[in-house]
């Protein structure tokens, strides 16, 4: 775990935390960021904040032999800084789901305060394992992706026996993305499905390169024979996939 200090506008309460160490042109009032790449605790800050942003996303589903794993979807809720308890158990896997034969593993959700899970919890759903001859779905809102060609509920990419699809609730924002297909021995349509803060799918094996799902601001899909990127990207075809994340803003 790694907590830095940022700057942000605090009327701003939307506003997305780059990864850099800054709110994209914001200037203002002190905030704390505390960022999970493995459980442990996140600690209360002390001062005079407004609200807490909590952001999960979950890990990457692992490659079979011929497909890629989906993408953890990424989620995020923000809260009235006075009502939040402190402190909160967060749960990070050190790993994504591991590639296997005849079927790679699901990712594992991340997860931030487990027992507030109807008030202030959150987590983040992982991306399913792919199966012999598609790629495993995308992560959901709610949901992990399904086993072969199924995307979590609502917005995970379908997986697919050539393209994957995208991350698809809020213009493909959320959702993570799907695994890529495969084989496709005819052409290079093998590739991940994408996502923008959700990771990107695993690609298959194809002709040429089948392109891996690519994210903006979560983790990449990998190429065959090439784990996905953290957080949350799903597996190439034959590797596993990458880690989820949890990131406390409190502004």
């Amino acid at each position: 775990m790694t907590a830095e200090t940022i700057y942000t506008n605090k009327s701003l309460t939307n506003a997305i935390y780059s990864g850099s160490g800054t709110f994209t042109g914001m200037t203002g009032s002190s905030s704390n960021v505390q960022s999970f790449t493995g459980s442990g605790t996140w600690t209360k800050p002390v001062g005079s904040y407004t609200f807490v942003r909590v952001e999960c996303i979950g890990g990457g589903g692992g490659g079979s032999p011929a497909s890629g794993g989906g993408g953890g979807a990424f989620v995020y809720g923000q809260f009235p800084y006075s009502s939040y308890p402190g402190p909160q158990t967060v749960t990070v896997a050190a790993t994504g789901g591991a590639a296997g034969n005849p079927t790679g593993s699901p990712g594992t959700a991340s997860v931030f305060g487990p027992g507030l899970a109807d008030t202030f919890g959150l987590t983040g759903p992982a991306g399913a394992g792919a199966i012999t001859s598609t790629g495993g779905g995308g992560g959901g809102m709610t949901t992990g992706g399904g086993p072969g060609t199924t995307g979590g509920a609502p917005g995970g990419g379908t997986g697919s026996g050539t393209t994957g699809g995208g991350g698809t609730i809020h213009g493909k924002i959320f959702g993570g993305g799907g695994g890529g297909g495969g084989p496709a021995p005819f052409s290079a349509a093998a590739a991940g499905g994408s996502s923008v803060y959700g990771g990107g799918g695993g690609a298959g094996v194809g002709p040429g390169t089948p392109q891996p799902g690519p994210s903006i601001f979560g983790g990449n899909g990998g190429y065959a024979n090439a784990a996905g990127t953290a957080p949350g990207g799903g597996g190439g075809a034959l590797a596993a996939g990458a880690r989820g994340s949890v990131r406390v803003i409190t502004f």
